[in-house]
């Protein structure tokens, strides 16, 4: 049985509204993982990290092939859902359907693949995981003008065992490393960006609309781990921290864990 990461981002949920996910492809159910971390499981989070609207999610609740999420008298703020799906090995196809409001909209990652759209009819591929390659997605908040940022990756510390940037895993050339604005459209201004394999690097410009205004991004990039002696078992963690001023807010997920912010000195982080 393959335990398959899910990321679902909504917005525009109305309030008082049950929304509703349902797997019709054969033996495929809705989990919190395999049970062997506790950073795995279930995890509600704002997309945006200096929100402070209240969530509008009342209840969720799955079972089997079904997930449902109960909304609240407000509207509340857009919000991440990451969840598990348990598909048998030879599974290749997800099926279902959803039930949302008009104006709802619902983005959806399944492993490493490419987010899709849900609406009416779900119908996509499953992924092939990918053992040593783990994705990275780093919400980065309140980043100014000519500030310069690094987050750096090492490994654990306890295992001969290396890590390293990557910008995307060789095995599935439809996905790699992606920055986008958590403003929707917005435009990203960029003018200065690096990646090797311990450093992100990346220095915000600036546009004629957004003079001096702080920006916030999400960026994607990917974790691969290696073997540096024959017989090392692999590593179960990795550590990261960032260099950037103390107005800067970055919190970094692995996988379908649940997201930690960074800070000046290294955090460990489960793979």
């Amino acid at each position: 049985m393959a335990v398959i990461p899910v990321v679902l981002r909504l917005s525009s949920v109305a309030s008082n509204y049950n929304l509703c996910f349902t797997l019709t492809t054969p033996g495929v159910a809705w989990s919190m993982g395999d049970g062997g971390d506790n950073y795995v499981g279930i995890s509600c989070n704002a997309l945006t990290l200096d929100s402070k609207r209240t969530s509008c999610i009342q209840r969720i609740a799955f079972s089997g092939p079904t997930l449902m999420i109960s909304t609240g008298p407000s509207s509340g703020s857009d919000f991440e859902l990451t969840a598990f799906i348990d598909a048998p090995d030879d599974a290749a196809w997800l099926q279902g359907f959803c039930i949302l409001n008009e104006k709802a909209r619902v983005s959806v990652r399944l492993g490493d693949l490419d987010p899709v759209e849900w609406r009416g009819e779900i119908n996509c591929a499953i992924p092939i995981l990918l053992p040593d390659i783990h994705r990275v997605t780093l919400s980065l908040c309140g980043i100014k003008q000519g500030q310069f940022i690094r987050i750096e990756v090492a490994d654990d510390g306890a295992t001969h065992t290396g890590v390293r940037w990557c910008a995307a895993p060789l095995d599935n050339p439809d996905v790699g490393l992606a920055i986008r604005s958590s403003q929707g459209g917005a435009a990203v201004p960029i003018a200065f960006f690096h990646l090797n394999a311990k450093h992100i690097d990346l220095t915000i410009g600036a546009t004629q609309r957004a003079q001096g205004l702080a920006a916030d991004l999400i960026i994607e990039a990917y974790i691969e781990r290696f073997q540096q002696c024959r017989y090392c078992p692999p590593p179960a963690s990795v550590r990261m921290k960032m260099e950037c001023d103390e107005s800067v807010m970055i919190a970094a997920r692995v996988g379908n864990h649940l997201p930690q912010s960074l800070g000046q000195a290294y955090k460990l982080f489960a793979l």
